[in-house]
């Protein structure tokens, strides 16, 4: 009889032990075994509940480690009072290698990226100034172009008036040279007047000594006449006339020679000035001469300054074609800085959400995140444990979530494992375009989830577990439940979703 007792004992705890292994083979690890109850298999249950807690104590580092390098916080590490031992060394070893490794590398991204921030800002800087002094350049130069092209343009009117006045300058001195011939002509006719004028002198003063005669002779004939008396008085007559045309030819003769007078003293007048205006002609004309040597070599500098100005034109034109390239090939850098800039900041943005220096990390109280969870859970069950239908719960939960930014969901259970509420998401998370997650609805069965096992297990008590990803945000949050009674003395487990900040 006492053999068949210790038989079914023995029986009892091995089947005990199997339904721990079965919840273990369906991944269950918070399988226990109570210890009290196996006497028989105690070493077995005991090692039994070690290896359960030890996989435990191992998966919960591990998930914690990855769901945070997941998040982005690349200062996590192994917790130093987890150890590990045996085969599981090397996965410690290589969470440390991994997460050493991530937050160096992320390190020197951000570094690089505050580097490449920084050249791009004086990049933008020298960029900006460089277009705008092109642009200033370009309009400098296309100022100059404009000033060469009205210099050029009157410059080549100079040419051509300048070509113009030597052409009227020789025509000039063609003109003053016929002046001058007809000059000399007039000189050398006054010359001959004068002559002339001369030789009708002396022909006044032979006239003159006829006149003088002719009187004397008159004179004489009268005294002849008068000697003779009566005989003589005819010959007195004509001696009379004679004597009275030789003084009217005298006084003709004596006018004349004034006349004449008069006339050499003008015709010396005019050879004076003839003279003087010959010498002004000749004087004139060497001006002209030179007028015209001058008007023909500024003609010709003038050609000249023409064809320079003109290639001086067609070099500021390519180099104004060439500013105007540099200015737009400085804007198109500096466009090109400004999307590297935002490139560069879109980096930053991107580096921003990832935690790679320990200074910044917030350090974990478990005494507050232990009071915060309890205050949290008796406001929510203190919420929702007046009600029972589903559209109730949902109403309630949906107005407390919108004002806890800290909430990914809520939802409630009851003692079965089987959902009653909606899943209550914050009005900020969308998931429309995250096929991957489906929300849980009155109805579906959760008992397999360990927040709930371990719920029914504490009996009242919080649980809180380890970090992990959302699959609703990708981001790092945790869930706590607990066990509560609502009007009708009906169990319920309440679930919330915290979002974790590091």
């Amino acid at each position: 009889m006492r053999k068949i007792k210790t038989i079914a004992s023995l029986y009892n705890e091995s089947k005990s032990i199997a339904d721990g292994m079965h919840q273990m083979s369906k991944g269950y690890l918070d399988a226990h075994i109570t210890q009290d109850e196996n006497l028989l298999l105690a070493d077995l249950a005991t090692d039994f509940n070690n290896i359960t807690c030890l996989l435990n104590n191992y998966i919960r580092e591990i998930t914690h480690v990855i769901s945070h390098l997941s998040a982005g916080d690349m200062t996590i590490s192994p917790d130093p009072n987890v150890h590990f031992n045996g085969d599981f060394i090397p996965i410690k070893n290589a969470l440390t290698k991994i997460g050493n490794s991530l937050k160096d590398t992320f390190g020197s991204i951000s570094q690089l990226s505050h580097q490449i921030d920084s050249m791009c800002a004086r990049l933008q800087q020298s960029s900006n100034t460089i277009a705008q002094n092109a642009s200033r350049e370009a309009q400098m130069i296309s100022d100059i172009s404009k000033t060469m092209t009205d210099i050029t343009y009157k410059t080549v009117l100079n040419a051509k008036n300048a070509e113009a006045t030597s052409q009227y300058t020789l025509e000039a001195k063609k003109e003053a040279e016929t002046g001058q011939e007809y000059m000399n002509r007039m000189l050398t006719s006054i010359e001959a007047v004068q002559a002339s004028t001369k030789d009708i002198g002396h022909v006044i003063d032979i006239i003159h000594n006829i006149a003088s005669q002719t009187k004397l002779l008159a004179l004489n004939a009268s005294i002849e006449a008068a000697r003779a008396g009566e005989a003589g008085n005819g010959f007195a007559v004509v001696a009379e006339q004679v004597g009275t045309l030789a003084s009217q030819s005298s006084d003709a003769v004596k006018q004349t020679t004034e006349l004449i007078t008069r006339n050499s003293e003008k015709v010396q007048e005019s050879m004076e000035i003839t003279v003087l205006a010959a010498q002004n002609l000749t004087s004139i004309l060497t001006s002209v001469d030179k007028t015209a040597a001058l008007s023909t070599e500024i003609a010709e500098a003038s050609k000249d300054q023409e064809n320079e100005l003109k290639s001086i034109s067609e070099i500021i034109g390519t180099l104004s074609l060439s500013e105007q390239d540099n200015a737009a090939f400085a804007m198109e850098n500096a466009a090109s800085t400004i999307t590297l800039l935002e490139e560069s900041n879109s980096l930053k943005e991107l580096i921003s959400h990832f935690r790679i220096r320990e200074d910044y990390l917030i350090k974990k109280d478990k005494q507050q995140d232990a009071l915060y969870e309890k205050n949290l859970m008796k406001e929510l069950t203190g919420l929702v444990a007046p009600v029972s239908e589903t559209p109730d719960m949902d109403r309630l939960l949906s107005d407390y979530i919108k004002n806890r930014k800290d909430l990914e969901c809520i939802y409630v259970m009851d003692e079965n494992g089987i959902q009653i509420s909606h899943t209550i998401l914050h009005p900020m998370i969308q998931t429309e375009n995250n096929i991957e997650f489906k929300p849980g609805l009155p109805g579906d069965d959760f008992t397999s989830k360990k927040y709930f096992r371990q719920a029914i297990l504490l009996k009242g008590d919080i649980y809180s577990s380890f970090d992990y990803i959302s699959g609703a945000t990708g981001k790092l949050c945790r869930t706590i439940s607990q066990l509560y009674e609502n009007k009708d003395g009906k169990k319920s487990v309440m679930c919330a979703d915290i979002s974790c900040i590091f």
